[in-house]
Protein backbone atom coordinates (compact mmCIF):
# COMPACT_ATOMS: atom_id res chain seq x y z
CA UNK A 1 0.00 0.00 0.00
CA UNK A 2 2.83 2.41 0.87
CA UNK A 3 4.67 1.69 -2.38
CA UNK A 4 1.46 2.27 -4.35
CA UNK A 5 1.11 5.67 -2.70
CA UNK A 6 4.72 6.55 -3.55
CA UNK A 7 4.11 5.46 -7.14
CA UNK A 8 0.90 7.48 -7.38
CA UNK A 9 2.42 10.72 -6.09
CA UNK A 10 5.44 10.27 -8.38
CA UNK A 11 3.28 9.75 -11.47
CA UNK A 12 1.08 12.70 -10.56
CA UNK A 13 4.18 14.88 -10.16
CA UNK A 14 5.26 13.97 -13.68
CA UNK A 15 1.80 14.73 -15.03
CA UNK A 16 1.95 18.18 -13.45
CA UNK A 17 5.56 18.96 -14.36
CA UNK A 18 5.78 17.44 -17.84
CA UNK A 19 3.55 19.16 -20.36
CA UNK A 20 4.91 20.38 -23.69
CA UNK A 21 8.36 20.27 -22.08
CA UNK A 22 9.96 19.41 -18.71
CA UNK A 23 9.09 22.06 -16.15
CA UNK A 24 10.63 22.84 -12.80
CA UNK A 25 7.03 22.95 -11.53
CA UNK A 26 3.72 24.01 -13.06
CA UNK A 27 3.26 27.15 -10.93
CA UNK A 28 6.08 29.00 -9.14
CA UNK A 29 8.94 28.41 -11.63
CA UNK A 30 7.28 27.25 -14.78
CA UNK A 31 10.47 26.86 -16.75
CA UNK A 32 12.46 24.12 -18.44
CA UNK A 33 15.55 24.09 -16.25
CA UNK A 34 18.17 21.61 -17.41
CA UNK A 35 18.79 19.96 -14.05
CA UNK A 36 15.09 19.37 -13.45
CA UNK A 37 14.62 18.08 -16.98
CA UNK A 38 17.32 15.43 -16.54
CA UNK A 39 15.59 14.13 -13.40
CA UNK A 40 12.12 14.17 -14.94
CA UNK A 41 12.86 12.90 -18.42
CA UNK A 42 13.86 9.29 -17.77
CA UNK A 43 10.95 8.32 -15.50
CA UNK A 44 8.66 10.08 -17.97
CA UNK A 45 10.05 7.94 -20.79
CA UNK A 46 9.74 4.77 -18.73
CA UNK A 47 6.14 5.47 -17.70
CA UNK A 48 4.83 6.76 -21.03
CA UNK A 49 7.14 5.24 -23.65
CA UNK A 50 6.74 8.54 -25.52
CA UNK A 51 10.02 9.94 -26.83
CA UNK A 52 8.64 13.13 -28.41
CA UNK A 53 9.04 15.50 -25.46
CA UNK A 54 12.53 14.17 -24.70
CA UNK A 55 13.70 14.73 -28.28
CA UNK A 56 12.11 18.20 -28.35
CA UNK A 57 13.86 19.17 -25.12
CA UNK A 58 17.17 17.72 -26.29
CA UNK A 59 16.98 19.65 -29.56
CA UNK A 60 15.99 22.87 -27.73
CA UNK A 61 18.90 22.39 -25.34
CA UNK A 62 21.50 21.78 -28.00
CA UNK A 63 20.13 24.54 -30.26
CA UNK A 64 20.98 27.01 -27.50
CA UNK A 65 24.62 26.45 -28.48
CA UNK A 66 23.93 28.84 -31.38
CA UNK A 67 24.03 31.64 -28.81
CA UNK A 68 26.75 30.19 -26.63
CA UNK A 69 28.69 26.92 -26.68
CA UNK A 70 28.16 26.70 -22.92
CA UNK A 71 24.46 25.80 -23.45
CA UNK A 72 21.59 27.68 -21.81
CA UNK A 73 20.45 26.51 -18.37
CA UNK A 74 16.79 27.08 -19.20
CA UNK A 75 15.16 26.08 -22.50
CA UNK A 76 13.20 27.08 -24.41
CA UNK A 77 13.48 30.69 -23.30
CA UNK A 78 13.90 34.22 -24.60
CA UNK A 79 16.24 34.87 -21.66
CA UNK A 80 19.72 33.44 -22.17
CA UNK A 81 21.29 32.16 -18.97
CA UNK A 82 23.70 29.46 -17.95
CA UNK A 83 25.31 27.73 -14.99
CA UNK A 84 28.28 25.42 -15.11
CA UNK A 85 26.58 22.50 -13.37
CA UNK A 86 23.77 22.38 -15.92
CA UNK A 87 26.17 22.72 -18.85
CA UNK A 88 28.00 19.65 -17.58
CA UNK A 89 24.86 17.50 -17.88
CA UNK A 90 24.73 17.50 -21.69
CA UNK A 91 26.51 14.12 -22.14
CA UNK A 92 24.08 12.52 -19.67
CA UNK A 93 21.15 13.66 -21.81
CA UNK A 94 22.83 12.13 -24.85
CA UNK A 95 23.66 8.91 -23.02
CA UNK A 96 20.08 8.54 -21.79
CA UNK A 97 18.82 9.10 -25.33
CA UNK A 98 21.09 6.37 -26.67
CA UNK A 99 20.26 3.91 -23.88
CA UNK A 100 16.57 4.36 -24.54
CA UNK A 101 16.69 4.36 -28.38
CA UNK A 102 19.92 2.69 -29.50
CA UNK A 103 20.14 5.46 -32.14
CA UNK A 104 23.83 5.92 -32.95
CA UNK A 105 23.22 8.09 -36.02
CA UNK A 106 21.50 10.94 -34.16
CA UNK A 107 23.90 10.56 -31.25
CA UNK A 108 26.88 11.04 -33.55
CA UNK A 109 25.33 14.22 -34.99
CA UNK A 110 24.91 15.69 -31.51
CA UNK A 111 28.31 14.90 -30.00
CA UNK A 112 30.12 17.96 -31.43
CA UNK A 113 27.73 20.21 -29.47
CA UNK A 114 28.73 18.44 -26.25
CA UNK A 115 32.38 18.88 -27.16
CA UNK A 116 31.71 22.57 -27.73
CA UNK A 117 30.61 22.83 -24.11
CA UNK A 118 33.99 21.52 -23.02
CA UNK A 119 35.81 23.82 -25.44
CA UNK A 120 34.22 26.74 -23.63
CA UNK A 121 34.88 25.62 -20.07
CA UNK A 122 38.39 24.33 -20.75
CA UNK A 123 39.47 27.96 -21.11
CA UNK A 124 39.15 28.17 -17.31
CA UNK A 125 41.56 25.32 -16.55
CA UNK A 126 44.41 26.21 -14.23
CA UNK A 127 47.91 24.72 -14.18
CA UNK A 128 46.67 21.78 -12.09
CA UNK A 129 44.03 20.90 -14.67
CA UNK A 130 41.14 22.15 -12.52
CA UNK A 131 38.42 24.60 -13.50
CA UNK A 132 38.89 27.90 -11.71
CA UNK A 133 37.22 31.34 -11.74
CA UNK A 134 34.54 30.49 -14.30
CA UNK A 135 33.22 33.67 -15.90
CA UNK A 136 29.95 34.70 -17.51
CA UNK A 137 29.29 34.14 -21.14
CA UNK A 138 28.40 37.07 -23.37
CA UNK A 139 24.89 38.53 -23.00
CA UNK A 140 24.17 36.81 -19.67
CA UNK A 141 23.27 39.30 -16.90
CA UNK A 142 26.08 39.68 -14.38
CA UNK A 143 23.54 39.25 -11.60
CA UNK A 144 23.28 35.58 -12.53
CA UNK A 145 25.86 33.35 -10.90
CA UNK A 146 27.87 31.18 -13.34
CA UNK A 147 27.86 28.46 -10.67
CA UNK A 148 24.53 27.47 -9.17
CA UNK A 149 25.54 25.69 -5.94
CA UNK A 150 21.87 25.06 -5.38
CA UNK A 151 21.37 24.65 -1.67
CA UNK A 152 20.42 27.18 1.04
CA UNK A 153 23.17 29.25 2.65
CA UNK A 154 22.37 27.90 6.12
CA UNK A 155 23.05 24.37 4.86
CA UNK A 156 26.43 25.06 3.23
CA UNK A 157 28.52 24.26 6.32
CA UNK A 158 30.14 27.72 6.14
CA UNK A 159 31.38 27.12 2.59
CA UNK A 160 32.69 30.46 1.33
CA UNK A 161 30.73 30.61 -1.89
CA UNK A 162 31.85 34.09 -2.92
CA UNK A 163 35.54 33.26 -2.69
CA UNK A 164 35.63 29.63 -3.80
CA UNK A 165 32.41 29.30 -5.77
CA UNK A 166 33.03 32.06 -8.31
CA UNK A 167 36.56 33.34 -7.96
CA UNK A 168 38.35 30.14 -7.02
CA UNK A 169 38.06 26.38 -7.48
CA UNK A 170 34.60 24.92 -6.94
CA UNK A 171 34.93 21.23 -6.07
CA UNK A 172 31.42 20.24 -7.11
CA UNK A 173 31.77 21.81 -10.56
CA UNK A 174 35.08 20.02 -11.13
CA UNK A 175 33.45 16.73 -10.15
CA UNK A 176 30.60 17.41 -12.57
CA UNK A 177 33.01 18.00 -15.43
CA UNK A 178 35.07 14.94 -14.54
CA UNK A 179 31.87 12.97 -15.14
CA UNK A 180 31.22 15.05 -18.27
CA UNK A 181 34.51 13.95 -19.84
CA UNK A 182 34.14 10.29 -18.84
CA UNK A 183 30.64 10.13 -20.31
CA UNK A 184 31.60 12.02 -23.47
CA UNK A 185 34.51 9.63 -24.06
CA UNK A 186 32.15 6.67 -23.62
CA UNK A 187 29.73 8.14 -26.16
CA UNK A 188 32.49 8.54 -28.74
CA UNK A 189 33.40 4.89 -28.24
CA UNK A 190 29.76 3.95 -28.79
CA UNK A 191 29.72 5.67 -32.19
CA UNK A 192 33.02 4.00 -33.09
CA UNK A 193 35.37 6.97 -32.80
CA UNK A 194 38.01 5.53 -30.47
CA UNK A 195 40.56 8.20 -31.38
CA UNK A 196 38.22 10.97 -30.32
CA UNK A 197 37.29 9.04 -27.18
CA UNK A 198 40.95 8.81 -26.24
CA UNK A 199 41.46 12.52 -26.89
CA UNK A 200 38.48 13.50 -24.75
CA UNK A 201 39.39 11.14 -21.93
CA UNK A 202 42.84 12.67 -21.55
CA UNK A 203 41.93 16.28 -22.32
CA UNK A 204 42.15 17.21 -18.63
CA UNK A 205 41.96 15.95 -15.04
Amino acid sequence: ELMNKVWEISVNTLKAGVQDTYYDCPTRERGGFVGDALLSSMPHLIITGDLRIYVKYLVDLLNSSRYSPAISAHVPSYNLNFCAEYSSLVPLFLENYYVYTGDKVFLKELLPVAEGVWDYFSDFLNDDGLLEAIQHIEKVPKTMAPILLDWPKNHRDDYDFDEFGHKGICTSVNMFFYGFLKTLAKLYRIVGDDEKAQEVAFSSF
